[in-house]
């Protein structure tokens, strides 16, 4: 093939692309539908459900289930303990501690 047919060839092509990049995109993904339709089927991947927890997932729940309640009073505004350092005063997010209202109604 001669370098003067190559060279038309791909002016050609590069025009015939630009007029499909020219088009609305409505029309363009209609049209690189009908070229390549593997495209489409690539979008179209199922979701597989889950089935259930996994083994993992209800270890974990069970851990927390049997795991001792904690004994002390919590904190309502930032949820530790009494002795946490932002209950004292130099602390820079310092808040005087308020009882947890579950813990006020158990009498902690």
């Amino acid at each position: 093939m001669a370098r003067s047919t190559l060279t038309t060839m791909i002016q050609r092509i590069q025009a015939l692309a630009d007029e499909v990049m020219g088009l609305p995109p409505e029309e363009r993904d209609y049209f690189l539908d009908l070229i390549d339709p593997q495209a489409e089927q690539a979008k179209r991947k199922v979701k597989r459900k889950a089935k259930g927890k996994s083994a993992r997932a209800a270890s974990l729940a069970d851990a927390i289930k049997s795991s001792p309640k904690p004994r002390e009073p919590i904190c309502a505004t930032c949820g530790n303990v009494e002795d946490y350092v932002d209950h004292s005063e130099p602390s820079p997010s310092y808040h005087p501690f308020a009882k947890s209202p579950t813990a006020q109604s158990a009498g902690a």
